[in-house]
């Protein structure tokens, strides 16, 4: 009987459930790797503009994307992330007008680290994009200053760059506008960037460092400045204005560097100092020892080997405390340690 009724208390629990997300006024969606949608309520094929759920699922997941490329980004972020929250994307309803959606989306693993589906919501932010209306396009003061400015509409696409941008970036400007911003970032900064999106549509600006590819092919690090811009309350375009920070940043990285490795120093210094006065008090017993031991003892031997050990400590005491620059090598599991032997 207790057993009928938990079944009943489960059955009446997953009904709640299912009406709950029916209810919401967001899109609720379940997708897998194949990038094939495996649940959606009615609100997200509504949203879409389909009649039925049924109709809506035999959609490929990427057909709904205005920008195809969205569809890797969002993935990548989502993997190397976790989850991201309110990534503002645009997206193609089936009468093929636009639908610009606040995405949240986590992934899910399995007992090996594999993610096995990505669930996630789509809040309909239509009214709060305007991508419609012309997007200003940079004065000549633009090009007098040394900082690259570029002019992002809100799917990050290059719609204006000043002369320190094209110099930068190695590209005619009739080449760069078109791309987007993402195309100039370095793997791992993309994602960051797409989740610093969603707080400059959010909140109207944004500010951090990334890694990006400049012309030379070399990678720079570039402190930005993000600004949202807004046509009668809704977000039109961003500017950005982007400061090579590479000088300023290895400094830094090599300022850090020296003060810990100082730290090491330091540690490594008083180390050997406290070992000094045990190790030689051991050595002179081991050394009083042997010299009362006669040279067919059975113990001589293995007190002999103890003492060779113990010189071996002392001249690695020694090297430690006489490091002034090292070398590391593998250790396992791609664990690296100093090498002694080649530190000076």
């Amino acid at each position: 009987m207790a057993e009928h009724a938990s079944t009943r208390d489960h059955d009446s629990l997953s009904r709640r459930y299912a009406g709950f997300i029916e209810n919401l006024p967001v899109g609720v969606y379940s997708a897998n790797l194949t990038g094939r949608f495996t649940f959606c309520n009615r609100n997200m094929a509504r949203m879409f503009g389909y009649e039925t759920i049924k109709a809506f699922l035999r959609c490929p997941v990427i057909s709904l994307f205005r920008n195809k490329q969205d569809r890797d980004l969002l993935v990548q972020t989502v993997m190397n992330r976790g989850r991201v929250v309110d990534l503002p994307l645009a997206f193609e309803k089936k009468d093929g007008s636009v639908l610009w959606g606040a995405v949240t989306s986590n992934a899910f693993f399995d007992e090996d680290g594999r993610v096995i589906r990505f669930d996630g919501v789509v809040r309909d932010i239509s009214s709060e994009i305007d991508d419609q209306t012309g997007i200003s396009q940079l004065d000549e003061m633009a090009d007098s200053i040394s900082d690259i400015v570029l002019v992002l509409d809100v799917q990050c696409v290059i719609r204006d760059i000043n002369t320190a941008g094209i110099s930068f970036l190695g590209q005619a400007k009739t080449e760069l506008i078109g791309k987007t911003f993402y195309d100039f970032l370095v793997p791992g900064y993309k994602d960051l960037f797409a989740l610093l999106m969603a707080d400059i549509v959010r909140f109207g600006r944004q500010e951090g460092v990334l890694l990006a590819k400049g012309g030379d092919d070399r990678k720079h690090y570039v402190q930005f400045h993000a600004f949202l811009s807004k046509h009668k309350e809704r977000a039109h375009s961003i500017k950005l204005i982007v400061r090579d920070a590479t000088d300023r940043w290895k400094l830094q990285r090599e300022r850090l560097a020296q003060e810990k490795f100082q730290g090491v120093l330091e540690m490594a210094g008083g180390a050997a100092h406290r070992l000094n006065q045990p190790l030689t008090i051991l050595n002179n017993m081991i050394k009083e020892v042997l010299a009362d031991l006669q040279s067919d003892d059975p113990l001589q031997h293995k007190i002999a080997t103890m003492h060779d050990q113990l010189v071996r400590v002392n001249d690695i005491v020694r090297k430690i405390s006489s490091v002034k620059k090292y070398e590391a090598m593998d250790y396992v599991a791609g664990i690296k340690i100093v090498d002694i032997d080649k530190s000076s």
